[in-house]
């Protein structure tokens, strides 16, 4: 038996007498980009890598509460712009910049607006 990986499906089913529940669970922990990025609802940890040039990573509409960590995985100074993908906002703010090397953000919504953790 091995360990399910990133990304694999998981059926689990559990049986008692009259009782037989099933479920799936698909979910993508880890994303690493180099380019321009839409996060998606299964997404977890985004790391990217913007040693070549500054990059935006749009975070996905607030419909659901989610969280979701970006961290900038290169040495470079290029920038990393945290954006929404309508009016809400991130900490009050529009956008959030990552400058430094191997700095991220952890951020949580309420279905409405996005915060910093």
């Amino acid at each position: 038996n091995t360990a399910p990986l990133t990304g694999d499906v998981i059926d689990v089913e559990y049986s008692n007498q009259d009782v037989t529940a099933s479920a799936l669970i698909v979910e993508k922990d880890v994303t690493t980009v180099s380019t321009n990025y839409t996060v998606l609802s299964t997404d977890r940890i985004v790391l990217v890598n913007a040693a070549s040039w500054d990059l935006i990573i749009t975070l996905p509409a607030t419909i659901d509460t989610i969280w979701v960590a970006i961290k900038k995985i290169d040495t470079s100074w290029n920038t990393i712009t945290i954006a929404t993908p309508w009016a809400e906002t991130i900490d009050n703010a529009s956008d959030n910049v990552i400058l430094s090397p191997f700095e991220s953000r952890t951020l949580i919504t309420d279905g409405s607006n996005y915060f910093i953790k």
